[in-house]
């Protein structure tokens, strides 16, 4: 039988972990310090059985947290591992954050110091100050980039 909002709030938690079921792995945790959690087990595509956290009620609706289970259901349809993907795509957020013109070229600058009395003289404005969170592609090769950077590095005002 499908979960409601009514039984949702009307449980109270107990001396031991409760869990509610909403049918397709979905289920809602209640822990005995009164926190409620959303939890989808799920077979990856290897046949091994795991469970996901899908976020915590009512942060996370019951009508969000079905969605969410339809959308972790179509991955595993396609034979993705949404674990996997999550944390794919929390590697390529990261990667993208740390490989940008600032980042690059404040390292270049800690590391060559000339640079930094190039910047004072020149009156060239440093390229990572014009376009600072454009992050290079993940095919480029650091040495690439680094041979790159001293004709990338500043621009004519």
């Amino acid at each position: 039988m499908a979960l409601t909002v009514r039984q949702i709030n009307s449980t109270k938690p107990s001396t031991k972990i409760l869990a509610l079921n909403d049918g397709q792995g979905l289920e809602l945790r209640i822990w005995p310090d009164g926190r409620r959690g959303w939890r989808l087990r799920y077979t990856r595509p290897n046949g091994k059985r795991n469970m996901i956290s899908l976020g915590q009620y009512p942060e996370v609706s019951l009508a969000e947290a079905r969605e969410k289970r339809a959308d972790i259901r179509r991955l595993i349809s396609q034979g993705t591992d949404p674990v996997e993907q999550k944390q794919k795509d929390k590697r390529q957020q990261q990667y993208a954050a740390q490989n940008t013109f600032e980042v690059l070229a404040m390292v270049l600058s800690s590391r060559r110091c000339a640079l930094n009395s190039i910047w004072r003289i020149s009156g060239q404005k440093p390229l990572f100050l014009i376009m600072p969170s454009v992050a290079f592609s993940s095919d480029a090769l650091p040495t690439e980039i680094w041979s790159l950077m001293p004709f990338l590095l500043f621009i004519n005002k």
